[in-house]
């Protein structure tokens, strides 16, 4: 009787909006929800009806008795199993990190019946990520269990922020993976393609992904940036989506490098009235493993800069350039160090180069043996590139640098818009995963540029980066399958880079983009 009832109350929703709408009434049709979701909705909408029955039964009981011990039961019966429903996401994630958890296939099936981010109706992309933060917490994982959880993200038909989310976790597994293999240059790879996704995520909305993926995604992001070296994005991290762990490491890395949000304007004051209750103290956590290890590898660094005696700065970049060669990444500083050590030795007037006496009043030769040198630098330097636009001089190597990374990213931008727009007008459409990785290329590209080159670059590259993001976000929005929350995203980050660059057009058009995909 309950599964009728409930069955019932489906077609009668589904009528409801299809009439809303302005549709054609299907009550089976593809477009209203998938068939396992329906299944789990009538599942758990029996076991509701059963338990209010149970609850309605013993609360008769006991009016008819005077007892209250069987009205606290039915209160408790009920109050469970809707605190299991409703919460559901949020144990599953955090038994998933514990010890001893359970597989991570028993926690995908356990995912899936609890119908987990019902809210977002991501229970199948929700059940891949707990799955692959159980493994990832477990143990290294296998070829299979990864092929697994492939198989399973390129399957999903609904592209929101959960599936990226979950997409970067295996691409960090994969990572790992490589890492393991003795290959650091593929291992590289996937962590970028990872934050480019995590970044991606930060930008959706409370309907695109739920508030515990964006944390998650968060925490990610400033750990894969920690580990590739940038810890400016550590810095410039906004603490609202990260953990108690990751605030800590921050506040270490802008004690020492300062706060890159300074001058920066605060972040909005949320606007539920709930978030601005105030929270009652809690007391002081244990110091965070992270931000320890950090403290202790920072403890013995100078305040200011260092001058190495010429020998010892050889050295030190002999091994960083070594380090690159393998795919590795490396320090922002220990790149500068590279650039420096070359330009100098590269240099005729200086006293250490190692250009022969007799070459030397050569400009050509030695001008073709800066231009060697510099090509083979630019391309270990131009997947992961410092930011040469905080250099304060340049040398005769680092100049060439310079400009050969600057025309490769310029050259890639304008590559990637390009792409963009020929998506648009041959109407392309790929799995949500393609999706998700077209809009983060990107994105991912621009900001490449502008870390690498400075604010002035990025201004002159906005109008070609924003027009064609902009076509392939109302591309996602507008054409089926709509994808509004990755649509909302682009418009999201879009918005933003306008405000920084003093775009008041942009900032206009990107407001009403994400008031529509919102």
């Amino acid at each position: 009787m309950p599964t009728l009832i409930g069955f019932v109350l489906m077609m009668l929703v589904r009528y409801l909006v299809a009439r809303k709408r302005g549709t054609k009434f299907a009550p089976f049709a593809a477009y209203t929800q998938p068939f396992s979701r329906s299944l789990r909705t009538l599942l758990w909408f029996s076991i509701s009806a059963f338990a209010a029955i149970i609850e309605i039964v013993l609360l008769v009981g006991a009016f008819a008795s005077s007892g209250q011990l069987e009205m606290v039961l039915a209160a408790l019966v009920g109050g469970a199993i809707l605190a299991v429903w409703w919460m559901s996401g949020r144990w599953l994630l955090a038994l998933a990190r514990r010890p001893g958890a359970p597989p991570p296939r028993l926690l995908y099936i356990l995912a899936q019946l609890l119908s987990v981010f019902s809210l977002t109706d991501e229970s199948s992309a929700g059940a891949l990520l707990i799955a692959a933060v159980r493994i990832a917490h477990a143990r290294p994982a296998t070829a299979e269990e990864r092929a697994w959880l492939w198989s399973k993200v390129r399957r999903q038909k609904r592209g929101f922020g959960t599936l990226a989310c979950a997409a970067a976790v295996l691409l960090l597994l994969d990572a790992r993976a490589a890492r393991d293999e003795g290959r650091p240059a593929a291992a590289r790879d996937a962590l970028l393609q990872a934050r480019g996704l995590l970044g991606t995520v930060s930008y959706a909305g409370s309907k695109g992904a739920p508030k515990l993926v964006r944390r998650l995604a968060g925490d990610l992001h400033a750990l894969v940036s920690a580990e590739l070296g940038d810890w400016g994005f550590v810095a410039i991290a906004e603490e609202q989506w990260l953990s108690d762990d990751v605030k800590q490491l921050r506040a270490v890395v802008i004690e020492h490098m300062g706060d890159p949000r300074a001058g920066l304007p605060p972040l909005p004051e949320p606007r539920s009235i709930l978030a601005r209750i105030p929270r009652l103290p809690r007391s002081p956590r244990p110091p965070s493993p992270l931000a320890v290890a950090m403290q202790a590898r920072l403890a013995d660094a100078p305040d200011g800069p260092v001058t190495l005696p010429f020998e010892e700065a050889q050295e030190q970049a002999r091994v960083v350039h070594a380090t690159l060669s393998r795919g590795e990444p490396v320090a922002v500083h220990e790149q500068f160090l590279v650039l420096a050590v070359f330009d100098t030795l590269l240099s005729p007037q200086a006293p250490m180069t190692v250009i022969p006496e007799v070459m030397r009043a050569d400009t050509e030769a030695v001008a073709a043996m800066q231009e060697d040198v510099a090509q083979g630098l630019s391309g270990l330097l131009v997947d992961l590139p410092p930011p040469l636009a905080a250099l304060r001089s340049y040398g005769p190597v680092s100049a060439r640098v310079h400009r050969t990374i600057e025309s490769r990213l310029l050259g890639d931008l304008q590559a990637t818009c390009d792409r963009a727009n020929r998506r648009v007008k041959d109407k392309w459409r790929g799995t949500p995963y393609e999706e998700w990785l077209e809009a983060t290329n990107i994105r991912q590209a621009f900001r490449r540029l502008e870390h690498t080159l400075g604010t002035p670059a990025a201004v002159q590259a906005w109008p070609i980066y924003s027009a064609a993001a902009g076509r392939l976000g109302v591309s996602f929005s507008e054409t089926k399958p709509r994808r509004r929350p990755l649509a909302h995203c682009m418009f999201h980050s879009l918005y933003k880079d306008a405000q920084r660059f003093d775009d008041p057009a942009n900032v206009k058009q990107q407001g009403h983009n994400m008031r529509v995909t919102t």
